[in-house]
């Protein structure tokens, strides 16, 4: 617990706005995970009482959330704010947009960011550096290193030889 307690303090310090984005998604599911592994229910045994899943979050809703993380993409994004939106407080938010969507928000705005940057490179002459920030991360380095972590290459070789494209 103390490892992963540094590790996600570590995330909260990096100037990469994916980084806090992911670092309180992250304590959201440990949280989650404590209490439905630890917490003593009412009478007595470990564990909660056996409560009906919560249903996603409504149609509208999760248009509302979605909308707010495209018009936001190239900001710093929060689940706090996005949760703010649709009126729910972030833990319960974070809840209910996993079991709506399927992956976390985190997972979500990372993909939306990678396939903003993946459209700037194919239509736009946009230096690297510019694709990043519109795209909502830290810098060039950070781009690079997402895009090579999550498509296998990087941003200029996705340029060149235009991996975008179908």
């Amino acid at each position: 617990m103390l490892q992963l307690a540094r590790a996600l303090w570590r995330e909260l310090e990096r100037p990469a706005p994916a980084g806090r984005l992911y670092a309180e998604a992250a304590a959201h599911l440990l949280a989650v995970h404590l209490v439905r592994c630890y917490a003593i229910a009412p009478h007595g045994d470990a564990g909660l009482a056996a409560a009906p899943p919560p249903a996603g979050l409504s149609a509208r809703r999760l248009e509302t959330a979605l909308e707010y993380i495209d018009t936001h993409l190239g900001e710093e994004l929060t689940l706090e704010a996005v949760a703010r939106q649709v009126g729910y407080s972030p833990y319960h938010f974070a809840r209910l947009f996993r079991r709506a969507t399927g992956e976390s928000l985190h997972q979500l705005v990372l993909r939306e960011r990678i396939a903003l940057a993946r459209r700037l490179l194919s239509e736009t002459e946009l230096p690297l550096a510019r694709v990043a920030t519109e795209c909502g991360f830290a810098h060039q380095s950070h781009l690079s290193r997402v895009f090579r972590q999550e498509l296998g290459h990087t941003p200029r070789a996705e340029r060149r030889e235009g991996w975008g494209e179908t």
